[in-house]
């Protein structure tokens, strides 16, 4: 059964990304906002291997697609320090870690992956060293990249993040105010005020827009430091587990677009 589920959830990725890169012209795939979030949880495997190089061409490392890695992620380096004993029994209860650095992954093989040093020093990483990506929750944000994203679709869109039990996503509310604090930055200032204020790695950009009687909704996944894109995936929305989505004409939210666009300059 799991088996199963998981060849649904990569046919399901491979076909966002398909249709995420077709013209606007073309059909687009439709899914519910907790689909969709799934989606981009695939990007986040709980992934741990070890440094086996460090040259002028790179970092590499042990692990590539054969623990779900692709280009563009971004992997703590740390090094295993003084073990760690229990104060009564004595007994080994694992080791001291010291964060070294965090790799950004160029090219990714079956078993191996090179990367570029993204954080820290490239002299103190060395072999042997543990890269990974965190077993942890990831902490994230969902932010609008445009002034008429639906804020509706938004939160709910957070809530199917969370919902999947590996994110922690920061307040809608507090990326407001860091919106509505800088209203004429663009969208890679903003994704590293929020990374600074937030203290996290992970932005996704979210836009709606209608299209016929149903929502087109576009989230582009970027990695800081280097606000390097993850993900780019495009979907029209189905009406979501939790009821229908509010019309693009509704009241309430034509009140928020026309506050929205004091604040955000949209891009050209």
């Amino acid at each position: 059964m799991m088996k199963k589920n998981r060849f649904l959830l990569i046919f399901l990725v491979l076909f966002l990304l398909i249709f995420s890169k077709a013209n606007e012209a073309a059909d687009v795939i439709e899914a519910r906002l907790d689909e969709v979030a799934k989606v981009f949880e695939t990007y986040f495997p709980k992934a741990e291997g070890r440094v086996t190089s460090v040259d002028g061409s790179g970092i590499r490392i042990n692990i590539g697609r054969n623990k779900g890695l692709l280009p563009g992620m971004i992997l703590s380096v740390t090094r295993e320090g003084e073990e760690i004993f229990h104060p009564v029994t004595k007994e080994p209860l694992g080791r001291h870690e010291d964060e070294i650095g965090y790799i950004e992954l160029k090219a990714v093989e079956q078993e191996s992956s090179t990367g570029i040093l993204a954080g820290g020093k490239k002299d103190n990483v060395k072999s042997g060293d543990k890269a990974r990506l965190t077993s942890g929750k990831i902490k994230a944000a969902v932010v609008p990249a445009a002034p008429e994203t639906n804020i509706f679709i938004i939160d709910q869109f957070a809530d199917a993040l969370e919902e999947t039990g590996r994110f922690t996503i920061v307040s809608g509310s507090d990326v407001d105010k860091i919106l509505k604090e800088h209203p004429n930055e663009g969208k890679e200032e903003i994704a590293r005020r929020v990374g600074d204020a937030f203290k996290v790695s992970n932005i996704l950009f979210v836009k709606t827009s209608p299209s016929k009687d149903k929502t087109l909704f576009t989230a582009e996944l970027v990695s800081l430091p280097n606000n390097s894109s993850i993900a780019n995936l495009t979907a029209i929305l189905r009406v979501p587990p939790k009821g229908p989505l509010p019309l693009e004409d509704d009241p309430q939210f034509k009140a928020f677009v026309i506050k929205k666009k004091e604040f955000w300059k949209k891009e050209e």
